[in-house]
């Protein structure tokens, strides 16, 4: 699933929060990445990707792509 919670001691006992994706959003990232390339989304859509943190996100801007697409 998207996002692993993992909590780290810090000095003084405080507490917090690191999010990490799983594997499987890693490669689902790099491959929406490529395929936007190959496609030739805006590099406002491959910047956005490149920051995307769930595969939500990711599958709703591939799609926000496709729709603001080109075809000239």
């Amino acid at each position: 699933m998207g996002l692993e919670r993992k909590r780290l001691d810090q000095n003084y006992g405080l507490l917090m929060e690191v999010f990490t994706m799983s594997e499987s959003v890693k490669n689902y990232k790099k491959e929406a990445i490529s395929i936007a390339r190959d496609f030739h989304y805006s590099t406002s859509i491959l910047a956005r990707l490149n920051n995307a943190t769930t595969e939500s996100e990711i599958c709703r801007l591939m799609i926000e792509g496709r729709h603001t697409k080109r075809y000239y």
